[in-house]
């Protein structure tokens, strides 16, 4: 996703270095958490429709994203820490 880089612009390096390497994660994870978030939903709502839906996205949801949202953080979070810190 190109959107990435330019969020955290390169730039405000030499001034903001030791900001940059608490927010930069957090805007990765909230990036990684919106993309996924609805990616699990759109997976497991239809089928938590049919059965009782707070306990059944209680169980899937958590889940789903753990695996996803892991997976997304090994891919940003090294590049954003290689670029800001």
């Amino acid at each position: 996703l190109p959107v990435y880089p330019s969020i955290c612009p390169p730039v405000y390096h030499s001034i903001y270095t030791p900001v940059y390497p608490s927010i930069c994660p957090t805007i990765y994870l909230l990036s990684c958490l919106f993309i996924y978030l609805f990616f699990c939903l759109s997976i497991y709502l239809p089928s938590c429709l049919s059965i009782y839906l707070p306990s059944c996205l209680s169980i899937y949801l958590p889940f789903c994203l753990s695996i996803y949202l892991l997976s997304c953080l090994s891919i940003y979070l090294p590049i954003c820490l290689s670029i800001y810190l």
